[in-house]
């Protein structure tokens, strides 16, 4: 990008703040030429005598010279001022202070923000010796008497990162983020401050290597792929290669019971940004608030970000509210925004945080909603991945390359190859192949060809810079490829019957059709109020039975004796249909979907989209403004039509589309559609 001199002058004066240079000579060796910082140190009207901070008054005479007035019985001067940025655009400023007491003892250094600065409260993190003069207006002096001293002594200013992820810096370009070790284009790039606090501070990445050490780094991470089905590695390493390319809209579910080996595996996959995280040492856990998971989420920008051991528990109303935390984690993330806060002052609006990186969660349960379903690339580890013979051997060997730091190196070197070629694989180059890739991928709904082509994207820029590096070559990179491409297109095949089983309108279809099989509940003849037709009455709840002497056969149609009646069956225009009681079969197939563990919407929301689906399928027949229909029964109150759900017999198998068309869905992807490799080994880096 050009710029002009005086842009170019500007930046380099940006670069030189960031880097943690000082101000211009003028404003620290000219006017510190008379002192240094302690005993006499002094900038009219407030000094350092005594050991202490004090103001200087008028002289009342000659002899006496200068009388002084005590602010502070120790000494504290402001060394640096920082500026923490987590990529919000909201800077939050600290001052980091350094002092002695009035013997010259020096107090342990501590930060404190700018707003917390005032009130001299601070001190007390010092004790006794941090002594503060009772008398009118001496905080008020004593911030002034701080503040003047110190910037006459030189106060160094810095930019302190708070969040990993990709910066554009002047001068230097795109530059990644981690508390181990920034990178460049050029590789480590120096004279940049990144603080990450708690778990966070796990990523940590090391400066980027060349030659065999990068080639065998970049193929122990690719022999992650032997080490567990595709189903479930092909996701998961995708996820992981996909993360530094920017943002993601999905996140990935792996559910499967405790011992199934899935967070063992994610570890493998999070050890790639930074060598201390393992097993029991992720960035996060469903355990946390959700307040505290979508900030930690929003400073774990572009990277993998791992939230372990989704199981919740207990009384009906806690798992309620732990499946609510995660929708809302789920749509943060689908939706790339955090939820509205007003100011206090009515003001201003600000969007709370949400997650900027890969979200991936090993889980035992499933999400409950739709919604929430579709926002996710569901991985089933049904079967435990250490069950094949020697699986343990090379689980162990993973877990040590782990530790030893290799996936971090593959990655670190990965980064600077992104770094080189940013504009080529990330922005609007990387949104332009994903709406290519997506047309590879039959899918039932219109976020799963997108989610599956982003991940063939990680994968196909891992396999070329593979390639480029020469720690593979192009024939294997292809051969991956086409692994990946066949895995992704099974996933995205399978997330149908995963859909399906959370859409609300197919749980109800799904759950009242067993009520009727089992006789639970039965349909009455609209007519006659006694069986329907005989053709269908097996399949409306009611049994053909054998009664009195067993020599004489005799038989007739009955229901169980427990058996709830929930509507009627009649023939209307030639179509068979079933009328519905809506509150009463409400409640029959919400107590049935309880017991699996997850309630149905509510009923007008449900009945909704019921007439939403299958009205334009002509499954249904409903008022404009209602969901129900007014139908004569028999039983009725004289001259009376009661509202029923009016639905077709049987009823329409929606083949767990959860609402699209089948026959609209794009066609499965021939091998010779598979996008090809790119290469930059030729361009200069």
């Amino acid at each position: 990008m050009k710029r002009s001199l005086k842009a170019t002058r500007s930046a380099l004066s940006e670069l030189k703040t960031l880097n943690g240079k000082a101000d211009e000579p003028q404003s620290i060796a000219e006017k510190t030429s008379q002192a240094t910082w302690g005993e006499g140190f002094t900038d009219w009207p407030y000094a350092i005598r005594g050991g202490g901070i004090v103001k200087l008054t008028k002289a009342k005479d000659i002899e006496n010279g200068d009388t002084t007035r005590p602010l502070l019985g120790f000494t504290v001067r402001i060394v640096a001022e920082l500026h923490r940025d987590d990529g919000s655009g909201n800077l939050v400023g600290a001052y980091q202070l350094e002092g002695t007491d009035s013997q010259g003892h020096p107090f342990s250094p501590q930060t404190v923000p700018f707003t917390e600065f005032r009130s001299l409260q601070w001190a007390d993190k010092w004790g006794a010796r941090a002594f503060v003069y009772p008398a009118p207006g001496t905080k008020e002096e004593s911030r002034a008497a701080i503040q003047q001293l110190s910037t006459k002594a030189g106060i160094h200013r810095e930019t302190v990162y708070t969040h990993t992820g990709w910066r554009e810096l002047p001068e230097i370009g795109p530059v990644y983020l981690t508390a181990g070790c920034c990178i460049g284009a050029s590789g480590a790039v120096p004279g940049i401050r990144v603080e990450m606090t708690g778990r966070l501070s796990g990523y940590a990445l090391p400066a980027p290597v060349t030659g065999e050490t990068l080639r065998a780094a970049v193929r122990a991470s690719l022999a992650l792929l032997e080490l567990a089905p595709d189903a479930v590695a092909v996701v998961m390493l995708g996820l992981t290669y996909r993360a530094p390319l920017g943002d993601v809209d999905f996140t990935v579910w792996v559910a499967g019971r405790t011992g199934s080996g899935k967070t063992t595996y994610a570890a493998l996959c999070q050890a790639h940004y930074g060598q201390a995280w393992t097993a029991k040492h992720l960035p996060a856990s469903w355990q946390s608030t959700a307040n505290a998971l979508n900030r930690e989420a929003f400073i774990a920008k572009d990277v993998l970000f791992i939230i372990d051991d989704f199981k919740p528990a207990g009384i009906a109303a806690e798992v309620s509210r732990r499946h609510a935390e995660v929708s809302t984690l789920l749509s943060s993330a689908g939706d790339r925004a955090g939820r509205s806060r007003l100011s206090q002052d009515g003001a201003t609006v600000s969007s709370g945080p949400y997650p900027r990186g890969s979200v991936l969660t090993t889980a035992e349960e499933t999400p409950r909603k739709t919604s929430d379903v579709a926002r996710t690339v569901a991985v089933d580890v049904s079967t435990p991945l250490f069950e094949h013979r020697g699986a343990s051997e090379r689980f162990e060997a993973a877990r040590q390359l782990a530790a030893s730091g290799q996936y971090a190196l593959a990655l670190s070197a990965y980064i600077r190859w992104i770094a080189a070629n940013y504009d080529d694989l990330t922005g609007e180059a990387l949104k332009r192949r994903v709406r290519a890739s997506a047309s590879l991928f039959a899918a039932p709904h219109a976020r799963t060809p997108e989610n599956a082509a982003e991940l063939l994207e990680g994968c196909r820029a891992f396999f070329s810079f593979a390639a480029d590096t020469e720690a593979i070559s192009l024939e294997e990179a292809r051969s991956y490829l086409r692994r990946v491409t066949t895995a992704l297109t099974e996933q995205a095949t399978g997330q149908a019957a995963y859909l399906g089983h959370t859409d609300p309108v197919e749980r109800f279809l799904s759950l009242l059709g067993s009520l009727l099989r089992t006789g639970e509940v039965y349909l009455r003849d609209a007519h006659t109020g006694d069986v329907p037709d005989e053709s269908v009455a097996e399949t409306l709840g009611w049994s053909w039975r054998e009664y009195g002497d067993p020599d004489r056969m005799e038989r007739h149609w009955s229901t169980d004796r427990r058996g709830l009646p929930v509507g009627y069956f009649q023939i209307v225009n030639g179509q068979p249909f079933i009328f519905l009681e809506p509150e009463t079969v409400y409640i029959a197939v919400n107590r049935l979907a309880e017991q699996g563990g997850s309630a149905l919407p509510a009923q007008s929301t449900l009945y909704r989209r019921l007439k939403e689906r299958l009205k334009p399928l002509g499954a249904m027949i409903a008022e404009k403004d209602r969901s129900t229909h007014p139908r004569r029964v028999y039983g009725a109150p004289p001259k009376t039509r009661p509202d029923f759900l009016n639905l077709r017999w049987p009823l329409p198998d929606l083949g767990g589309t959860a609402g699209t068309d089948p026959a609209s869905a794009p066609s499965q992807p021939e091998m010779s559609d598979v996008p090809f490799l790119f290469s930059f080994r030729d361009k200069e880096m």
